[in-house]
């Protein structure tokens, strides 16, 4: 994660001016052909081919058991990176579909019924000032979540947003079972193409302070009961009071 963080750092001005001449594409939607897209312009393409080496940052997802200290890495990752606050943000994965719908809402409300590719624009709405996005805990369990990832992530890429995912599943096991999940895979698969894939499986660390330890019920009103827990108490928080 140190030569990816500085990697990003390196980028960050090519990233930046790529960006820029990226929103220049996407004001001129107007001139675009009928059922053209974004990408299947002149102006995107070459764009892409100036910008090329920005192609090789792959985006990271990172996944294994629980407790194994992905968040951890991850919340480490992002206060290491020296960005504006404005161009990097940390989210748990249901607070940002939670942005993406409200987000969606709104802009259907503004195209009131013009038929439009919403999901894209949303995209490209939400990461307009962004460099580095980090979902928390990605776990795909809702059908709606389910049929719109493919393109909201390829408006992302679109628009070279470096994108970190941590997950108790790997990439092949997202929306395991899920409804109508063949059309799903494409996603799966523009996820493993555009990602480092990265397993962290260890114990459980959060854990490790109570293995060994007996178990309690409380409150009982036995005061042996109290003392023990108050011990169990200090020695998992290392004696520390806390802030409230």
């Amino acid at each position: 994660m140190h030569d990816f963080t500085n990697t990003i750092l390196e980028k960050e001005h090519q990233l930046g001016q790529y960006k820029r001449e990226f929103a220049g594409i996407k004001h001129m939607e107007r001139d675009y052909k009928q059922n053209e897209t974004i990408q299947d312009t002149t102006a995107f393409k070459n764009l892409q081919q100036r910008y090329k080496p920005l192609q090789d940052i792959k985006c990271v997802y990172l996944w294994g058991d629980p407790g194994s200290g992905k968040s951890f890495m991850m919340e480490l990752f992002y206060e290491a990176l020296g960005l504006d606050n404005r161009k990097k943000r940390f989210l748990h994965y249901q607070e940002f579909m939670l942005q993406i719908h409200e987000l969606e809402h709104r802009i259907n409300q503004q195209l009131k019924g013009v038929t439009d590719d919403t999901i894209t624009k949303v995209g490209n709405n939400f990461c307009e000032d962004l460099l580095v996005l980090c979902i928390d805990e990605f776990q795909v369990l809702d059908i709606a979540d389910a049929m719109i990832l493919k393109r909201l992530f390829e408006s992302f890429w679109a628009n070279q947003l470096i994108v970190v995912i941590t997950s108790n599943r790997p990439p092949d096991d997202l929306y395991l079972n899920g409804l109508q999940r063949f059309l799903f895979l494409p996603f799966i698969d523009l996820l493993k193409e555009k990602s480092n894939v990265l397993c962290m499986n260890s114990i459980d660390y959060r854990l490790l302070h109570a293995m060994g330890m007996d178990h309690y019920y409380y409150p009982t009103g036995d005061s042996q009961v109290v003392e023990n827990i108050n011990e169990m108490w200090d020695h998992l928080t290392s004696n520390s009071v806390g802030q409230f």
